[in-house]
This record gives structure tokens, sequence and C-alpha cells, in this order.
């Protein structure tokens, strides 16, 4: 090796040799600290135990041995670190850049090394080391720290020596302390003292010391129960109970300490410790109240619901089917005296403790109805839940097979003719059979067989042909027909189920339909109320009549069951059989307005039938027979067939009115033929004139208002978890870089409150199942509700990872959820919604930005508005050429590129309304007709043209003729927007109406707050008439320019009624009401006819609640209704500042009613109507004025069918209108 790169290392080797000498001198001294504490100094734990000898050592002979052996270790340590290899690897990890040089040195030459190049790589490791310090193989800052804490540990061991040296000066201050504690013990009040706190409280504890004595420090010292049994009364220090150690701090200049323990979870003592004082220990007991931790539902569904038994963990409601076995296991906190399930009804059942854990409580229902339970707990000590659980169980009934026909009318067919019939059949769990019965004039009634279809949503699609010639029918006769469907009941008995009779009249071969002339609207009606006192429309309304005759007879041969009749059999029997002794009156009537000898001997054989069928019907009464009431209903086909014999072969008839209603009396074998009318090719056109309409307030239906509410619910659910999982992805990236215990502490709170919030999403997430689960939901959103479910499944996966401290996991599981979510409320959104809708509304969106745009960009060409701007005009002038005229822009006008991209917009609207019409022409006719319409003056318009003028125009500086384009193409824009909103508007619906519903949902809602405000408010508020000088607050009901409440016949957008609102006491069909008689109409069969239909199938009809009862959204059982409305409103309103608000709305609500239900804490009221209360005002007081704004819109004169008079015939058209009527010819 050569000499100079030993000597470099050599001095590398010596500085690790400092670097180890150093840490030997710091054992060295830390054990001569130990062996004077516990050997020298007379109070030393093994001083006594030493043999004399040993005790008489001074701290001299000690450090004189200690110093020896430092000189010993300093010899030994000049023998380390020989191995240069070893030192020159350290120096290759510090200076990279010798690339194995120095190794390759200090290694011995091999037997055929060349030695120039040996030579040359010694120089070139030599060079290095003069330019480069290999002394940083060991740092310098590294050697200062390690001689720095040598030498504190050298100067602890001087300290501790002299502590031995003077032991009697220690003693005595120990004792002064003793005294003093002894002393002032008494006199120090220490609060709580002992107490029993509940399980996670914080504890705040004080201390007053006597006035004159006040200590500058105090401590708190709380000590573990189990760590102060572990150490002893006596351990006052090196126990657990120091790292908990804390300061309390005085309150001003009295002699109070206070401070506080936060969050105990066990048991645990503490005292108070000042210099000189030391306080008794005082215990702190934790408890728990009972609580219900965790609730599983394990379902096993009987047998016809073909559904395998399944579990449900952590959940409060479930939906089961009717005679389920229902078990509910619930997990507690702790062992219970007892705990209980208590119904609504007071029925109590015990739940029972598992065998395996007694923390596991279980309690089995059969469920046949729908029931919520509220959970007793009671523990050892008598103490019981802070708060209430709920339990509830909606059971799915086991109705009977709904059957529905795709047309739900009478037919007229001809006696060659093949009738297809086809029907919808759905069940809640599975269908055995299906088939179809025909019966065919006095023929036998035929069954058929059918195998169903699958359809969408769950149903299933029955179809059969019925052939006529091969039924060898004839004109005149009756084909009465109806579907049926089996499946199993709740006894596992086959059930059938027959649906509603429905009836195919044979036609002649030949009818004669004769053209006659277009009345007016006035001699329309006056014709229609003679014909319905004419002789020839009787033969009509008896038919009618005896058609509702074997309907009624036959839904209730569907009702009754062979085994037992019902009570009201007798009396509704009764019913049919005076019905059919009115018709027979009014056949004798008939019989003396014919004439003809082959009618009278139809009237003879059909009067024989009813007289048969009242025999029949009067002797079911009595004997309560089926079998009668069966021969009764064959009687009455007799007799109706009978009635189509009597019909009119020739028709005189008329084009009317496109709008004008039906009469109420129009019987269904007239509404049959209207098809057929018109389809008929007639000479007079339709009366021009328009009659003046009145709107009808529609209400959505009730599965397009339900899609709805589960739409939003999904949305809220979806944005809610979005907000979860990033609050959960912070935390968990703080709690990786969190230092402190603090910290992570707080991290853990914060992670406790997610827990939470993920809990209450699975309860929000129940209760949307729920919904999705009511009976009518239940088949249109079954593909969803599996999805929620998944949905639901993940949410409980990330609670259960947040409850096991797993983030990770809980953030994968909530990303899961959140993205189940937003997808089955998209195919929820595709499904309910019409794909034409949604293209509608966007595109009167679109209409309506660009003429926003095209408002903008025409106030920028004001001159109005560049009249403060010559400068930059003549500041372009320089650059003007031939071909670039004066104050055009070389690098391009900024107005010029914003007008080119509105002619880009108007191209994409234009493109969106060819593609619309195209999509429209077959399954939307009128819309796409009114669409081309608009479309084709738009394109005549030139506005494209006009748009790339206005930009070419602009870049050579003519603003002014730009301003005149700009104009013209803005009235085009306006002109296609209206018509682009008149033709979505049969899609869409009336945005007035809109608002007029959005308007009385609001009022409900804040009245329904602010009664509920005013019931917890005190004192409480005797009026709400406004103090003198004082001004009415917004949407405050009663006050002047303010709506009413509901209730008031009169709303704030009433005032100015638009011309559908000012005639609405007289709207149509107000008058002829069901039930409501009609002095004019010579019908005497009227109460027959309503005792008639209350056997007759009814249409379903929305749910009507009643305002008359208190209700609390927040703390009442009314929150799903009233955020229900909320949610409505956001539906109807369109502007998203308004949406916006009713969501935050909502969204306060919904956090309160969070607080109420989890801790039973009422609401800050005062909160309440700052954050609900007064922003419902804002609203309300908003979408009041866009009504008035929209009414205002509605109300302006245009002309009606006819285009605009030009303005030199003006004067001309007006003298004509002047005169008209006059009786003069001028």
């Amino acid at each position: 090796m050569d000499q100079q790169i030993d000597h470099y290392l050599h001095f590398v080797a010596n500085r690790f040799r400092r670097i180890r000498f150093a840490w030997l001198l710091c054992c060295l001294w830390l054990g001569l600290v130990l062996f004077m504490l516990f050997m020298v100094s007379p109070t030393g734990a093994f001083h006594d135990s030493l043999p004399p000898q040993a005790s008489s050592l001074s701290s001299g002979t000690v450090w004189v041995g200690a110093v020896a052996l430092a000189v010993v270790i300093w010899i030994l340590n000049r023998w380390s670190y020989s191995n240069r290899t070893w030192t020159a690897e350290q120096v290759e990890l510090v200076h990279p850049d010798l690339k194995q040089r120095l190794l390759t040195s200090v290694a011995p030459p091999l037997p055929n090394e060349s030695p120039f190049l040996r030579k040359q790589l010694v120089d070139e490791t030599i060079r290095h080391a003069r330019t480069h310090d290999w002394g940083q193989a060991v740092p310098t800052s590294r050697m200062l720290s390690v001689w720095g804490l040598q030498t504190l540990c050298l100067a602890l061991a001087c300290y501790v020596s002299w502590i031995s040296i003077f032991p009697a000066s220690v003693q005595s201050v120990v004792r002064n302390q003793g005294a003093a504690s002894e002393l002032n013990s008494s006199e120090v009040l220490v609060e709580p003292g002992d107490v029993e706190i509940e399980r996670g409280t914080d504890v705040v504890v004080t201390a007053r010391f006597p006035g004159d004595e006040t200590p500058d420090q105090v401590w708190l010292v709380p000590t573990p129960v189990d760590s102060a049994a572990a150490d002893g009364p006596a351990s006052s220090t090196g126990s657990p109970s120091e790292s908990l150690k804390s300061r309390l701090e005085r309150s001003l200049q009295d002699p109070i300490y206070g401070g506080y323990l936060r969050k105990v979870t066990r048991d645990l003592t503490y005292r108070v410790e000042t210099k000189g004082f030391q306080s008794p220990a005082y215990r702190i007991q934790v408890f728990d109240f009972p609580s219900l931790v965790r609730s599983d539902a394990t379902i096993a569904p009987p047998e016809y619901a073909k559904q395998d038994t399944r579990t449900i963990e952590d959940t409060r409601r479930v939906t089961v089917a009717e005679g389920t076995e229902l078990k509910w296991i619930c997990f507690v906190n702790k062992p219970l005296q007892s705990a209980e399930l208590i119904d609504e009804t007071g029925v109590t059942v015990p739940l029972v403790p598992s065998a395996e854990n007694p923390l596991q409580l279980e309690a089995s229902f059969k469920i046949d109805a729908s029931k919520q339970w509220m959970v007793r707990l009671l523990d050892r000590e008598n103490r019981s839940a802070k708060f209430d659980e709920k339990l509830s169980a909606k059971v799915i009934r086991n109705e009977a097979p709904e059957i529905k026909l795709a047309k739900a009318q009478d037919l007229r067919v001809s006696p060659l003719q093949e009738v297809p019939l086809k029907a919808m059949v759905r069940d809640d769990f599975e269908v055995k059979r299906t088939g179809v019965t025909v019966m065919l004039g006095s023929q036998e009634p035929s069954e058929s067989q059918i195998e169903p279809t699958p359809s969408k949503a769950g149903k299933l699609e029955i179809t059969h042909l019925v052939d006529l010639e091969s039924l060898q029918a004839e004109p005149d006769q009756l084909l009465s027909y109806f579907f049926w469907a089996e499946d199993v009941d709740t006894t596992g008995q086959v059930r059938r189920v027959e649906g509603d009779m429905f009836f195919a009249e044979v036609r002649p071969f030949e009818e004669i339909f004769r053209e006659g002339e277009a009345p007016t609207a006035q001699q329309q009606q006056q014709q229609q109320q003679q014909q319905q006192s004419q002789a020839a429309q009787k033969a009509e309304e008896l038919a009618e009549l005896q058609k509702q005759i074997i309907s009624g007879t036959w839904n209730i041969l569907r009702r009754e069951k062979p085994q037992k009749v019902t009570s009201a059999f007798s009396e509704d029997v009764k019913v049919l059989g005076e019905s059919q002794a009115t018709a027979l009156e009014q056949t004798a009537e008939l019989e003396e307005s014919v004439q003809d000898e082959k009618s009278a001997a139809y009237l003879q054989e059909l009067k024989g039938a009813m007289e048969s069928a009242m025999e029949r019907l009067q002797t079911a009464s009595q004997e309560q027979s089926l079998t009668e009431l069966r021969e009764a209903l064959n009687l009455e086909r007799k007799a109706y067939e009978g009635l189509l014999k009597l019909r009119a072969r020739e028709h005189n008839i008329v084009q009317q009115q496109r709008q004008q209603s039906r009469s109420n009396s129009r019987s269904s074998a007239q509404q049959n033929r209207q098809q057929q009318l018109e389809q008929l090719e007639l000479n007079n056109q339709e009366n021009p004139y328009q009659e003046e309409q009145q709107a009808q307030d529609s209400e959505p239906s009730t599965p397009e208002r339900e899609a709805r509410q589960v739409m939003n619910r999904l949305e809220e659910l979806a944005t809610r978890q979005k907000d979860l999982n990033e609050q959960l992805k912070n935390l968990e990236n703080a709690l990786q870089e969190a230092k402190t215990e603090e910290e992570k502490e707080q991290i853990e709170d914060q992670l406790q409150r997610l827990r939470e919030d993920q809990e209450e999403m699975v309860r929000d997430a129940d209760e949307l199942l729920e919904r999705m689960n009511e009976d009518e939901n239940r088949q249109a959103m079954e593909q969803a509700r599996e999805q929620v479910e998944q949905a639901r499944e993940q949410l409980q996966q990330s609670t259960q990872a947040l409850a096991q401290g797993e983030t990770s996991s809980a953030l994968s599981s909530g990303t899961r959820a959140q993205r189940q979510m937003d997808e089955t409320r998209e195919q929820l959104r595709q499904e309910s919604s019409s794909q034409m809708e949604s293209t509608m509304k966007n595109m009167v969106q679109q209409a309506r930005d660009l003429e926003q745009k095209q408002r903008e960009l025409e106030e920028k060409l004001d001159p109005s508005e560049q009249s403060n701007e010559p400068a930059s005009l003549n500041a372009n002038a320089d650059d003007a050429s031939p071909l670039r005229p004066e104050g055009a822009n070389p690098e391009g006008n900024p107005d010029s590129q914003a007008w080119r991209e509105q002619q880009k917009k108007w191209e994409e609207l234009m493109q969106n309304i060819r593609d619309t019409v195209a999509e429209a022409e077959s399954s939307e006719p009128l819309l796409a007709e009114e669409l081309y319409d608009s479309y084709r003056e738009a394109a005549q318009q030139g506005v494209e043209k006009r748009l790339t003028q206005i930009s070419l125009l602009l870049e050579r500086g003519f603003d002014e003729p730009a301003e005149k384009l700009a104009r013209e193409a803005g009235q085009a824009i306006e002109q296609l927007r209206e018509g682009i909103e008149g033709a979505a508007q049969d899609i869409l619906g009336n945005e007035q109406e809109s608002l007029q519903r959005a308007l009385r949902e609001l009022d409900r809602a804040q009245d329904q707050i602010e009664r509920e405000i005013q019931s917890n408010q005190s004192p409480p508020q005797q009026s709400q008439q406004p103090q003198p000088g004082q001004q009415p607050q917004p949407g405050q009901p009663g006050q002047p320019g303010q709506p009413g409440q509901p209730g008031q016949q009169s709303q704030q957008s009433q005032q100015s009624p638009s011309p559908s609102q000012q005639t609405e006491s007289n709207q149509p069909g107000q008058q002829n009401q069901p039930g409501s008689a009609n002095p004019s109409d010579p019908s005497s069969s009227g109460s027959q006819r309503a005792s008639i239909e209350s056997f007759l199938p009814r249409e379903r009809g929305g749910p009507t609640q009643g305002e008359g009862r208190f209700v609390a959204p927040l703390t009442g059982e009314n929150y799903r209704e009233w955020t229900d409305a909320l949610r409505d409103v956001e539906e109807l309103v369109d502007d998203p500042n308004l949406k916006g608000d009713v969501a935050r709305v909502r969204e306060a609500a919904r956090e309160m009613r969070v607080e109420y239900k989890r801790h039973s804490k009422e609401p800050q009221w005062d909160l309440v109507k700052k954050l609900i209360a007064e922003p419902l005002a804002r609203v309300h007081e908003q979408v009041n004025e866009e009504l008035l704004r929209k009414a205002a819109e509605k109300n302006a004169l245009v002309p009606i069918d006819r285009d605009p008079v030009p303005a030199n015939f003006q004067r001309q058209l007006d003298r004509y209108y002047e005169n008209l009527g006059s009786g003069t010819n001028r």
C-alpha cells in the first residue's frame, strides 16, 4: 500500500476511534451514576446490604477507579479500526466519485499487474485525497454531538457525587415538604371529589387554596385504577400517572385553580400536587348507559315467496313478505337486567340473551302486518337508554295478481275479424297459470290457458287472438272476455283471480255515414242538449245501463268466494235487481216509440230476458246463491244482445271542434265509433275560430313524483358520500403525517364523527329502500332497488371498516357506494323521464342561453356604450391600409371572435332542431310539425348569414351596419326561442302551472315550520300583526301584497290573474261533477247508475292530505313529507339559484333533524328561523315574483289564428269591426 494513502486512511480511522471513545466514556459515566445512587449514597437501595468494607468507600475512591478505567479504555481503543479495507469502504461511500480506485489501491497487487497502470491509479487516488476531505466519512457535527453528550454524562456524574457527599440537606428538604403537606391538606378543597360519570365525559377539577397561601404551580395527577393498584399507594413518581400529569390554571386573582380531564374512558384516581402539598387520592368511576350497538335481522321468507333466508347486518328497517319469520338480533354494550321490544299497541316481547354471547339479544316473530317496535333497555343499576331506538318491519302483502288490459275498452268488431287481445299480469311473487275466457252469444264459455311472456318491470305479457269466423259469430251478437291468473296465497293454496269483463259488439257488415253541415259552437251545444232528449238516444243509454248491470254482476261474482259469501252480498244483489227493474221500465217507454214489427219482436225478447234476470237476482239475494247469480248474468247478456239489434244502421255525422270536450252521457258504443269516424275524409273543414280554453291544474302522477323523490334522495346520498370520502381521504393523510399523540387523538375524534355520519348514511339508505319497496314503486323500481341494496352493503362495509380503524378499506367501500348510487340515479332518470322530454328541455335552455348572449353582444355594439372610447378607434388609424380600413385591428377584434362563437352556437341549435324533428316525426308528429315551422321561419330570415356579416363588419370597423344586423338577428333568435318554448309546452308542461304548484308547496312548508317555531318559542307569540313602525316581513301571511297561506282564497298570483285564471270559477267540469244533479238531464236512472258504479272498477287517485292537524317537520313525524315537498319545489323551478337555496334549506333541516334524533336535543329555534324559515320566505318571494312576471307575459293581447295586419290596412280593418253588427253598410 502506498504510504500517502495509508496516511490519509489513518487520519480517517482516528476520527472513528474518537467517536467510539466518546461513546465508551458516556457508558462509563452513566455506570458511575448508577453505582453512586444505589451503592455509595446512604439513601441508596442497596447501601445497607453491602459488607462493611464496601460500604466505607468514598466518592474519591470511586472517581480514581473510574479515571483509571477511562485510561485503559483509551489505550485499548487505539488498536481499533486497524482494518484499512473497511476504512476505505467508508470513504468510498462518502465519495462515490472515486469509482473503486481507493479499494483497488488498498488491495494487494496481482501477479501479472502492470506497474504503470497501478502507479497511475495511485496518483489519481492521492490527487483526490488532496482535493477532497476524506474526513467527511465521520462528519464533524457527529463528533461534536457525541462529545457534547459525553460532557453532559460527566456533569451528571459530578452532580450525583455531590448529592452522595451531602445527603443530610436533601433529607431535610423532604422532611420539610412532608410536614407542609400534612399541615395544608385539610385546608385545600378539591372538587368534584369522588364522582361517578358516563364514559367519555369530560371532568372539570378545581382546587381552592387558602387566600394567603396560593402556590405558584398546581398539578393534576390522574392515575388509572389498574396502574395505581400495580404501583402501590406510595408510588408517586415513575408511574404512568406522570405522563398524564397536567397543570391547573388559576382563575384571575381567585385562589381557585382549575383544569379538566378529557373524555374519561376508564376508572381512575386523581390528586392535586403543589410544591409542598399533595391532596388525598379521589376516585372517578365511569359507567355506560345501556345502548343498542347494532341490530341485525334474519329473514326467513314463506315458501310461496321462493326466496332464500338471508341476514341483513346493522339495520333498523326491513321489508319482508307476509308470513315471514323475522328474528331481530340486537347487540348491546353491556349485560342488562332486562331488554324488551314494545310495538305500537303496547305488546311487549322480551329480548332473550344468546347462550354464546350475553351481549347478543334475540327475539323472533312471524310477521303478518307492518310493525314498529321501541327498544327498551334496563341495566342492573336500573339505568335506561338515553335515546329511544326503533325497529320497523314493513310487510309486503301477498296480494292477488293484478291484470291490466293493454286497451281497457269495449270493441266493435265484424263477424269475420280476428280480435287481438293483450293484457299485462303483475304479481308480487310468482304466477302459476294465466289464461283467457271467451263467451260469444249463448255459447258455452271457452277457457284457454296462455303461456305468458316476461316483460319489463317484472310484468308478464299475455296475448290471445280470437277468431270470430271460426266461432261462427253473427251480427248483433255480444262477445264477452276476461283474463285470469292463478298464484299461491299465504296458506299455500292456489288462488285464481279474474280480471274485468269487457265486451266486443259484433257490428253489421254495412253501416252508412252521411256528412252534415258543420254547426257553430253554440249550435253544437244546443244540438247536444236536444239529442239527449230524443227517443233515438234512449236505446243507446239503455244499452249502456244494461252493460253496467252486467259489469256489476260480474264484479260481485269476482269478489265472492264459493265457500262463503260476504255480508254485503244480499244488499248488493238487491241493488242490481233494482237497477234491472229500472232498465225494464225504460224498455217499456222505448216500446211506445217503436213502430216496425221486427223491432217490436226484439223488444219482447229482451223484456223477457230482463224479467227472468230480475227473478234470478231476487232468488240469489234471498238464498245467497252464486249459481243463481251466474244464471242472471247469462240472461243479462242476452238482454244486451237484444238491445244491440235495435241500433240504427244509418248515421248523420259532422266534423266538430277537435278540442271540444265529449259529453259525459256519451255511451261507450259511441266512444268506440269515434276512432272510425275520425278516419273519414270529410269535405267541411273545422271552424277556424278558436274557442276560449280553461287550463286545468294538473298534478303529476304518483309514479312520476315517486321516481323524482327517489332520484333526488339518491343524488343527496351520493353527494354526502362523496363529501365523506374526501374528508376520510384527508384524515387518512393527516393521520400518517401526525407526529404527536395529541394530533392523533384529534384525528381519531374526527374519524369517530365520520363513522357516526356513515352510520346515518346506512339509516337513510334503509329508509330509501323502504320507500322503494312500497306498493306503487316495488315493481317499477325492482332493478334499481337491487342496486341500492348493493350500495347499502358497501356503506355497511365502510362503516365496519371505520370501526376497525381501516381507513383505506372504508374509503374504497365508500367510493364504490357513491359510484353505485350515481349509476342507479342515472338509470332511473333514463327510465322514468322520456328521452324527448330531456331533449326538449335542453333545447329550450340552449335557446334561452343563445338569446341572453345575443343581448349582451348587442349591448356592446350600442353607440351609447362606446361613446367614451373614441381614442381607441383613432389609435388604430395609423395602421390603416387600402385593404384594411381605418380602425381595423390587425390582430383581430375580440368582439368579432365573440360573434363567431355566437354563430357556432346558432348552427348547433339549428342542427339539434333538425335532429329532433327527425326523431319526433313518428312518435310526436305535432311536436315535429311545430318545431319544423319554427326552424323554417328562422332559416328564411338568414340569421346565420347576418351573424357572419357582423363579424366581418366589426373586423373592418363598420360598427353601425353591424349594430343594425345584430338587432335583426336578435329579433329572429327571440322568435325562434318563443317557437321552441311553444312546441315544448306540450312535452314539458306549462311553466306557469309549475310555478303555481311550487308556490303552494312553499306556502305549506313555510306555514308548517313557522307553526313549529311559534309553538316552541318562549314566550309564545300571541299576535303576528306588525307593530307600529315595523315593516311586514317578506312571505308573512296576511300582509298586503303577500300571498296568503293555505286555506285562504286569494293568492298574490291571483291578484293579477291570467286569462286562465279570470274565469276559474266557471271552468269546465265543475258544473257536472260526478254525483251532482243536473236538472236538465232527462235521464231517470241517475241514482241507479250511482249505485251500479259502486261495483265498477275505478281509477286510482292520489292521496289527499288534510291540513287540519298540526305538523312538526323537525321534531315530529312529518319530516319526510315536509322534505318531499321541498324536493318537489326543486324539480318545479328552473332557476339554478332557487334550486340551490331550497337544497341548502333542506340540508340545514336534515342536520338539525339528525342532531335531534341522535342527542334528543331541541333545535335552537333562533337558528331554525335564520337557516330555514327566513330562506324559505325569500324563496317564496322570488318564486312569486317570477310567477307574476310569467302571468304578465300571458296576459299580453296577441292576434289569434291570423297573421299580423299590414300597417296600411289597419285603419280599414278597424272601420270594418266598428261597422260590423251596426246594420249599416258603409
